[in-house]
């Protein structure tokens, strides 16, 4: 269970936009449903979610479609770019805004950890907000696909509804990939060679870099040395490697059930803040407050998250 993604190589720059933005299209499979205007309601909140969370001068332009039936809960398609190893630590040092950057960017290796052939991109969006593409630049740069078959609740005070898959929560989690949230960890099937992104940096399993998908491996920004969340053990589990184990409700899990709230955690806002997007304010408690952070734990892995 992999993100679909293509490679677009871009050259050029272009010229700033004035806040963050997540400009969402809608193709005919949502806007001929009959609960499409409940969905374009639950989208616009998540996209405001994310523009109140984040400042960067960007735009992002988000396609939405449905798929029909159940074979797939949630699905992101992330567009991408060529770039090199100096190229994204180096956006990345410059782009520092917060502690939490600044704890990053001092753990970053100080020189490419793979040897041979193999290629570095980064997710349209993420080169936007690191300074890798134009902030305006018009090209979509996701889409997201939902199961039109599954019951959804779509109410923001109502997420937890028995027999419901919670909707924002799974916007969330594919409007995070296609933000940057997604691995390369060394897969041939993007370039044909060893491709890495830069959320493949914040991977450790025993206090080292591992750019591996592996059953120990955990996200942190200290170097490896405070394990903030586990990841998926995609090896053995199935799923997404970059997806959070399972465990308290959470939108970043690769694992979903019906019935349950999956609202985004402190760690998933400093996942994306590292990655390049400009956390305001910083971590802290009046930003869990908005969120409104659970603690339930998921009782089943079924169905799950597809992107």
């Amino acid at each position: 269970m992999h993100p679909i993604i293509t490679v677009l190589l871009v050259l050029g720059m272009g010229m700033q936009a004035q806040a963050l933005t997540i400009a969402l299209s809608y193709d005919s499979s949502v806007t001929s449903l009959a609960n499409a205007d409940a969905v374009e309601s639950a989208m616009t909140y998540v996209a405001q979610q994310f523009q109140t969370l984040y400042s960067d001068p960007i735009t992002i332009n988000i396609n939405v479609m449905s798929v029909a039936g159940t074979s797939t809960l949630g699905q992101s398609s992330t567009y991408l770019q060529y770039s090199s190893f100096s190229a994204i630590t180096g956006a990345l040092s410059s782009d520092s805004q917060t502690a939490n950057d600044a704890m990053a960017v001092a753990n970053l290796p100080s020189t490419d950890p793979i040897t041979g052939a193999h290629d570095y991109i980064v997710p349209l969006a993420q080169a936007k907000a690191l300074g890798l593409r134009p902030a305006d630049d018009p090209y979509t740069d996701g889409i997201f696909a939902f199961g039109a078959g599954y019951t959804y609740t779509f109410d923001p005070n109502n997420r937890a509804v028995s027999g419901a898959f919670d909707f924002i929560g799974l916007a969330q989690h594919e409007i995070s990939e296609i933000m940057g949230r997604i691995p390369g960890l060394g897969t041939t099937a993007i370039t044909g060679v060893p491709a890495y992104l830069p959320y493949d940096f914040f991977r450790y399993s025993a206090g080292v870099l591992d750019m591996t998908p592996g059953p120990n491996d955990y996200f942190s920004i200290d170097g490896g040395i405070t394990n903030l969340k586990n990841f998926n053990n995609s090896n053995g589990y199935g799923g997404d490697p970059q997806d959070w184990a399972s465990g308290s409700n959470d939108s970043f899990n690769a694992y979903s059930s019906s019935g349950v709230e999956n609202d985004m955690s402190l760690v998933d806002l400093q996942a994306l803040d590292v990655m390049g997007y400009d956390l305001v304010p910083e971590p802290g408690r009046m930003v869990l407050l908005v969120l409104g952070v659970g603690a339930a734990l998921l009782r089943r892995r079924r169905p799950k998250y597809v992107g």
